[in-house]
């Protein structure tokens, strides 16, 4: 169960924090995500998928998160930030086609979870890591060229939970999958010589 008003206050903390750091301009994948599935979750607790709209009623207190998600996605993900290939997660980035999938599943009331509640935090860790991940690596690539992604343990529980969670994932989720095991054999590769 989400606690709406946590979340709502959260998300202005998070939203506020951008507007002071403007020269900060990176999304914290992380972050977003965290809220993004959050608001996924809030939106299967009031059945946004099955109403009309496939929206909140407006006054209500998922209407006021929806509107907050608004304003963090537009400072970070806006269609003149993620046209620019410098940006980290741009059109042309496989974490773009992720980031878009999920926000959609999440903001329709769609986020599938496990049946088993026990399990579904880890299932929304792994979206988490999936996108923090391929966002450090991007970010690393455009910063730092010679950087080999190395986290070993880190892959290795993002493999784990992503086979596990294989029918609940974003059909996107795929391709950054791949592009995360690519650095990691690029770094084996490496230690190896």
């Amino acid at each position: 169960m989400i606690k709406k008003e946590d979340l709502l206050s959260r998300m202005k903390g998070i939203n506020s924090w951008i507007s002071e750091n403007p020269d900060i301009t990176d999304p914290n994948m992380y972050e977003m995500i965290d809220c993004m599935t959050s608001i996924g979750v809030a939106a299967r607790e009031e059945d946004i998928a099955h109403k009309p709209t496939k929206f909140p009623e407006e006054g209500t207190e998922l209407f006021e998160i929806y509107k907050e998600w608004y304003k963090m996605h537009k400072s970070r993900m806006s269609r003149d930030k993620v046209e620019q290939e410098n940006h980290p997660v741009n059109v042309n980035t496989d974490l773009y086609k992720y980031y878009s999938e999920l926000n959609m599943i999440c903001c329709m009331g769609d986020l599938p979870l496990p049946e088993d509640e026990a399990k579904r935090e880890d299932y929304l860790e792994c979206l988490k890591k999936i996108g923090s991940v391929s966002l450090f690596i991007n970010q690393q690539e455009r910063d730092n060229p010679k950087y080999i992604y190395d986290n070993y343990d880190e892959a290795k529980w993002i493999n784990e939970k992503s086979q596990e969670f294989e029918g609940l994932l974003p059909k996107s989720s795929r391709t950054v999958l791949e592009r995360i095991n690519k650095e990691i054999n690029k770094s084996r590769d490496d230690r190896e010589i």
